[in-house]
């Protein structure tokens, strides 16, 4: 029996490339069966490979046994010649998901003191059936069947479950002469997920005696379906952007898996709520307008793009650069090139970043948009508000104060990469060719 669990775990790591000598593995240690039989494993393998392996416990400090249960974590590590690190946390209520979050931000604060190093957890088989009924009964969809992944990644830090597919009763026969952190918590079914273990998974096994195998085989297909999903909502990004054109043409289900890979992406947990009130804005296509993601984030897109952004203060403070003749200026990053021209083979389009011009004799400066700012646009005779002008153009609003502009005090004579003012029109010959080229 132990070897089948020592060879399950070895050759799971096998199959991660993970049987190196500089990796660090860190597990989660509690004193329990599954914990033990995983750090007795891991303990085992190190001496063959030559690895790193340390234990983590955390002492919630809830009840008055805690601390004997420590002292057995600590009695049990220096049988081992394992190290341990310990905490205990002093305030933090006592919910079953408060104490998961406490423990994989203990977990990922002692990997980053590290190199080379994996957090360990010993999640088994009935673990992962446990986990989709209580989404299930939670509410979930497709992905919350997955339940728990053998691997994953959290704040850079990659987590291994080795016993993922290992049954509870192998693990515990494994530990049979192991002096075993008995916790009285485990019995209490005010807790849900052992209410699950102890109440309902034994009712589902009346109807079914493979009832658990049964409930992770759906968990094993929805992973198979996720795999579909990803692959065809990756078509849509290039990098952290959403192909507009490609995520148009989508059905509404998949555009809403593209929208929650978005927001994985950003770093945003994605919920139902947010997710049916980003596919109601962007059905709306409306180029002007924004959404909130979070504080100082927000999603919006052109006609090529769908992407998220920081913005920018209102108004740059932005120093201008007087013009004094013709040259290149170096202004946000780029180059703003001004230069005579005899001939012309060709116009540029207004989005090229170029303009061909007759420059009037004015002083001009070269910045970025203020307040009171107007635009006379090509082709037409009265003035305009750069900002009524902008919005006409379909620029959103998140980038307007990144425009570079050609400008003689407030009247701009050239939005670079968008228009162009009627001022500057050549009637006969053009006298000069703008460019501004972004680095």
């Amino acid at each position: 029996m132990s070897e089948s669990l020592i060879d399950k775990v070895e050759k799971f790591l096998e199959h991660n490339e993970l049987l190196k000598p500089e990796n660090t593995f860190l597990i989660g240690f509690s004193g329990g069966y599954d914990s033990t039989a995983l750090l007795s494993i891991m303990a085992s393998l190190s001496s063959k490979y030559n690895f790193c392996v340390i234990a983590m416990h955390l002492n919630h400090n809830w009840r008055k046994e805690a601390i004997d249960e420590q002292k057995n974590c600590e009695y049990f590590c220096k049988n081992l010649g394992i190290n341990l690190i310990v905490d205990t946390l002093k305030d933090t209520k006592k919910t079953e998901d408060e104490a998961r979050k406490a423990r994989y931000k203990f977990f990922m604060d002692c990997a980053k003191k590290f190199k080379n190093s994996y957090v360990m957890t010993a999640h088994n088989f009935e673990d992962n059936a446990e986990t989709v009924l209580y989404r299930l009964a939670k509410g979930t969809g497709i992905r919350g069947l997955c339940a728990i992944p053998e691997v994953n990644i959290i704040s850079n830090i990659t987590i291994l479950r080795p016993l993922l597919g290992c049954r509870r009763k192998d693990i515990e026969a494994f530990c049979k002469d192991f002096k075993i952190n008995q916790d009285s918590s485990n019995n209490d079914t005010h807790y849900k997920r052992n209410l699950i273990r102890l109440k309902i998974l034994p009712l589902l096994e009346e109807i079914n005696p493979c009832a658990i195998q049964a409930i992770n085989s759906l968990s094993e297909i929805a992973k198979s379906d996720i795999k579909i999903i990803d692959y065809a909502t990756k078509q849509a990004f290039v990098d952290d952007k959403i192909l507009k054109e490609k995520f148009d043409k989508m059905p509404n289900e998949l555009k809403r898996e593209v929208i929650y890979e978005f927001l994985i992406k950003l770093g945003i947990e994605p919920d139902k709520k947010k997710i049916l009130e980003i596919s109601g804005f962007l059905s709306q296509n409306n180029i002007q307008k924004k959404y909130s993601l979070e504080s100082n984030k927000y999603l919006t897109f052109d006609e090529k793009y769908i992407y998220s952004t920081t913005p920018k203060k209102m108004f740059s403070d932005e120093v201008e650069l007087k013009v004094t003749g013709e040259g290149d200026y170096k202004f946000k990053g780029g180059i703003f090139s001004i230069k005579k021209i005899e001939k012309v083979e060709k116009y540029p389009k207004d989005e090229d970043y170029e303009a061909i011009v007759n420059l009037p004799d004015k002083p001009l400066t070269i910045r970025t948009r203020r307040r009171g700012d107007f635009i006379q646009p090509f082709g037409m005779d009265g003035k305009m508000k750069l900002k009524k002008y902008l919005i006409s153009k379909k620029i959103p609003e998140v980038l307007r104060d990144e425009i570079v502009l050609l400008c003689c005090e407030s009247e701009v004579f050239w939005v670079s990469g968008v228009g162009l003012s009627d001022k500057l029109k050549v009637v006969k010959h053009p006298s000069h060719v703008l460019k501004y080229n972004k680095k």
